[in-house]
């Protein structure tokens, strides 16, 4: 029997309930870790200078990406919060606003895949064959914002097996698309970035569907409503900001290794790559800690949570020690997947190496952002937003500046020096849970039936 504040059969904050609604939720994040991942290793055969540009441009675009993204992605929490609490018909009623909100986000999206562009031709030397990639992901922005915004709806309802079905059926058309356009019409970055979106296409079509007939849940109070809007605003926006400033450190590191030369991009970006296939973990685990610590805190069940973040701190290390046969134990056999026609044996070391410590930013980052989940659940996101954000410049950036342009430091010490940040990131977010200050009132303690209108 299910209790209250919980989304599954299991008891409240257990193993087997961080399992129920997180591994299905890596499943799903998967898809997107993977679009990225294959977008990468096609080009990669297609041409590395090509990928190397690509790397660059999404680093660029996706500062602007991680806006709308992160704001949308909140829905899970007040979702989350209103089941928990059993107000239902209130989650369709904050779910439409972000819907709205990632409709407007076409005003700003369409000047800036034009602008933007002429912009990095002028000060981005050397990415010229990435530019396509660029112009039409940004086309592309309020889709993936739309799909944020459905996606997070339905975890926040605990439906994630529904989410990781979609997810895996729009992953599928991206790597035929990519092949296709990529190989077969010989697009190059634009191919890559045009299967990309219309993969997300078809999720949003097929989650808005099933959306629209989740009456139960308010999904026909469409209506454009300020007071809720602010609310989601006011929650998501810096946690968006946080992801936001972590983005643009991303993409200065990646400019200030454009200076140094083609080894150091190569190097960071595979890296990336591998960063970006695996990040699934991360994000699934991060996520379902989030909407499962709504849900109790919705209910009023504060005393689940260091039950929860026990469960979920074990989950990752077991997913970690699976993680280590990849990345440390076949290390070389996956590099050449990326580097199949190099000849330079130090270029190789220097990318193995990286893989090494590729893993140690996974398993930090993945302790941080479990705490991180609960402070989020509690809506303390400017928290998240400073945190997150000014530690990936102060323990990331500015130590692979001085090592970049102090010592000359080799392509390999890149990923070393960016683990600072998760190993900083873990101890702050730790200490916060720890005082007890992130606990915030996001659903107004008003019955909110006063002010939303009826479908």
């Amino acid at each position: 029997m299910q209790s209250q504040g919980s989304i599954t059969r299991f008891p409240a904050g257990s193993f087997r309930e961080v399992c129920a609604i997180g591994l299905p939720l890596m499943l799903a994040m998967m898809s997107t870790s993977l679009m990225m991942f294959c977008d990468r290793l096609v080009l990669a055969h297609y041409s590395t200078a090509v990928m190397n540009a690509t790397v660059v441009m999404w680093e660029v675009a996706a500062v602007f990406h991680f806006l709308p993204v992160g704001t949308a992605m909140i829905i899970e929490v007040f979702v989350g919060r209103c089941n928990g609490a059993n107000r239902l018909q209130e989650a369709g009623a904050y779910t439409w606003q972000m819907i709205w909100f990632s409709l407007a986000t076409f005003l700003a999206f369409l000047p800036l895949s034009y602008f933007g562009a002429t912009a990095a031709r002028a000060y981005l030397p050397g990415v010229e064959l990435g530019i396509p990639y660029f112009q039409w992901i940004l086309l592309f922005g309020p889709i993936f914002s739309l799909s944020a915004t459905l996606n997070a709806f339905f975890v926040g309802l605990g439906k994630v097996r529904l989410v990781t079905a979609i997810a895996l059926l729009s992953n599928g058309l991206n790597i035929g698309l990519d092949c296709w356009f990529v190989f077969g019409l010989d697009l190059g970055a634009k191919g890559a970035a045009l299967a990309t979106g219309i993969s997300q296409i078809l999720s949003v079509l097929i989650l808005a569907y099933i959306f629209l007939k989740q009456t139960t849940y308010g999904s026909k109070r469409w209506q454009l409503q300020p007071k809720l809007l602010w609310e989601t605003l006011r929650i998501g926006v810096p946690s968006a900001v946080g992801h936001l400033i972590e983005i643009a450190a991303w993409a200065t590191l990646m400019q200030m290794l454009i200076v140094k030369g083609t080894a150091y991009i190569t190097v960071t970006a595979v890296g990336q790559g591998f960063f970006f296939l695996f990040t699934f973990l991360v994000e699934g685990l991060q996520k379902s800690v989030a909407t499962l610590g709504a849900n109790f805190l919705g209910a009023k069940r504060k005393e689940v949570i260091s039950r929860l973040l026990r469960s979920a701190v074990l989950l990752h290390l077991l997913l970690l020690a699976a993680l280590a046969i990849p990345l440390l134990v076949y290390t070389d056999v996956i590099v050449r997947c990326f580097l199949p026609d190099t000849s330079e044996s130090l270029l190789t070391d220097h990318t193995i190496l990286a893989l090494y410590w590729v893993w140690a930013y996974f398993l930090l980052d993945g302790l941080a952002w479990v705490f991180a989940g609960i402070v989020t659940a509690g809506g303390d996101t400017r928290f998240v937003m400073m945190t997150n954000g000014l530690a990936a410049w102060i323990f990331a950036i500015v130590p692979n500046y001085i090592g970049l342009y102090w010592f000359d430091m080799s392509p390999a010490w890149v990923w070393p020096l960016k683990v600072i940040y998760p190993l900083v990131n873990v101890s702050l977010f730790y200490w916060r849970y720890r005082s007890g200050k992130w606990i915030k009132e996001i659903i107004s303690p008003n019955d909110l039936k006063n002010w939303v209108p009826a479908a």
